[in-house]
């Protein structure tokens, strides 16, 4: 996957409940970043452990959502 250039990465400080899906992640985006989620932006969540990552990226028709 290429990521175009002017792709801005946003990383949320605040311990996030792994559980939450793209519509509680996308909510979370408005609540932390004061973005829109779909702007073209990237955003990382961080779990309470910190063993545990979701990325959130709108892509042109929908969501992409990574988890590692």
């Amino acid at each position: 996957m290429i990521f175009p250039s002017a792709l801005q990465a946003y990383v949320c400080r605040d311990r996030v409940d792994m559980r939450r899906g793209v519509d509680g992640l996308s909510q979370l985006v408005g609540q932390s970043f004061g973005r829109d989620p779909f702007g073209g932006h990237m955003f990382i969540f961080i779990g309470k452990r910190r063993d545990k990552a979701k990325l959130l990226w709108w892509h042109h028709t929908g969501f992409l959502l990574l988890y590692k």
